[in-house]
This record gives structure tokens, C-alpha cells and sequence, in this order.
């Protein structure tokens, strides 16, 4: 797993250098807009694992918070705001063994605090789980039991309760939107689906087929940016507004 301290800036066009992590990771949480941003967690190369740093961004650095998650934990769901952030499940790669994770933990700017288990759990431990919509209104979609599920949870602030389940089982995507109306795109491949706050239906296929990629949480489903991913070298993004999703002409760079 590739790690980095990079960060970028997308205008709706093109692509621009932000300011560097503190911390080089990958798979880690993310909420926030571009210039109220927060990233928590993640894993960070062997023999380190995954960690429980927490920074935020104001548009232009980025900051150490001195709120640390409660356990050391990546490829999470993750949605909300700078200081409304949720992160549920993900992987606790330090264990003794290694294991997915039902925790729930939520962000207020400045500390995190841990759901009460089990009443504040998700349905079951699951990892490369996509999240989308608020803190008091969220989703944890798809995601690895393993194998791949078409579990959907959804959160009122307090607890979890099932949803709808996905078309077809998924994970390592990106989630947009909010709890009544949200999108999961490239499942992986080029698979799209939209969710309506009680089923799932398809929607326009991505034009290039991928996985673990980044996307816009908070953005409505209407208006959804996918980028970069795996196979490694994808830096195109794509952008879904609605009735077709469209590759843009925008790169991601790398440094």
C-alpha cells in the first residue's frame, strides 16, 4: 500500500498542489469541505501499521489536532463536517491478530468520542467500507466481512439500524450524497448505483474501470467527483451530475 503526505486542490477544472500532510498515510477517514477539512487514521508502511492521528485543514496547511482516535484504525467509513466527523468500522491492523472492527467513533473539532458498544456498533466488524451524508444522518456502504458484502447501515447519531442492500456485493468505493439520496460508484469497476433511502437502482457506468479511490463525501449525489485509484498510474477524475457521468480532462499529479 503506497503512502503519501500529498494533497491537492480541484476547482471544478483543473488540479492544483495543496499543502502537505503532517503525517504520510494512506486508506485513512476524511471529512469536511476544501477549506474546512479533517483526515483521521489510516495506515502508514510496516512495521508502524495504521494510526490514530487526526489532522484538519483550512484551505491552505494542515494541522496536528490533539484529538487522537480511540484505536488505531484504517480503511474506514468515514462523512460529516470539520467538527460533526463519524468513522465507523475500518481495520486495526496492530491487533494481535489483525482484525476488521464495529466501532463507531465521532469528531467534534477538537476530540473524538466512542460510541457506547454495542448499541453504538454497526451490524457486524467490516472494513473498505464507503461512508456518506451527516453525523446524525449517515451511511456505512458495502465493505469487506471478507469476502465482500451488500451490507448498508444506517446512523441517526446514536445507532445503526440495516438498510437497503447493494445490487451487488462491493467495497473499496466511493460514497456521495446523503441517507435519502446517495451514490456508490466504481464497486470496483465501472458500477454505479444510486440509493434513494430504501433501495438501490443503477446509475451511468464510470468510463474507466476502478477501486479505492477518492471522491467527494459531502457532495450531493447530483454533483459526485471520483479520482484516481487503483490499478496504480489512473489519475483521471470523473465527475457525475446526474444523467451521465463524464471523464473530465483533469489530472491528478503526484510529488
Amino acid at each position: 500500500m503506497a503512502t503519501t503526505v500529498n494533497s491537492e486542490e480541484y476547482n471544478g477544472l483543473t488540479w492544483s498542489e495543496g499543502g502537505n500532510i503532517n503525517t504520510t498515510r494512506s486508506k485513512m477517514g476524511a471529512a469536511g469541505s476544501q477549506t474546512a477539512g479533517v483526515i483521521y487514521g489510516g495506515y502508514v508502511s510496516t512495521p508502524v501499521g495504521n494510526v490514530d492521528v487526526t489532522e484538519e485543514y483550512d484551505g491552505t496547511s494542515w494541522t496536528t489536532s490533539p484529538g487522537t482516535l480511540y484505536e488505531d484504525i484504517a480503511q474506514m467509513a468515514s462523512f460529516g463536517t470539520l467538527t460533526t466527523a463519524v468513522m465507523a468500522g475500518g481495520y486495526n491492523y496492530k491487533a494481535s491478530p489483525p482484525k476488521a472492527r464495529a466501532v463507531t467513533q465521532e469528531y467534534n473539532g477538537t476530540t473524538w468520542a466512542s460510541n457506547p458498544s454495542p448499541s453504538g456498533d454497526l451490524g457486524a466488524a467490516i472494513y473498505d467500507n464507503s461512508g456518506a451524508g451527516t453525523q446524525t444522518a449517515g451511511l456505512s456502504v458495502g465493505g469487506m466481512s471478507p469476502p465482500s458484502v451488500t451490507t448498508v447501515d444506517e446512523y441517526n447519531g446514536t445507532t445503526w439500524t440495516e438498510g437497503g442492500s447493494l445490487i451487488t456485493a462491493a467495497s473499496v468505493a466511493t460514497a456521495a450524497g446523503i441517507q435519502t439520496n446517495a451514490i456508490y460508484s466504481a464497486a470496483p469497476g465501472t458500477e454505479c448505483y444510486g440509493y434513494d433511502g430504501t433501495a438501490w437502482s443503477t446509475r451511468p457506468a464510470l468510463g474507466s474501470p476502478r477501486s479505492e479511490c477518492g471522491g467527494t463525501n459531502p457532495a450531493p449525489a447530483t454533483s459526485t467527483l471520483v479520482l484516481g485509484g487503483s490499478p496504480s498510474g489512473i489519475t483521471t477524475s470523473e465527475e457525475f451530475t446526474g444523467p451521465a457521468e463524464t471523464a473530465t480532462a483533469s489530472f491528478i499529479t503526484s510529488s
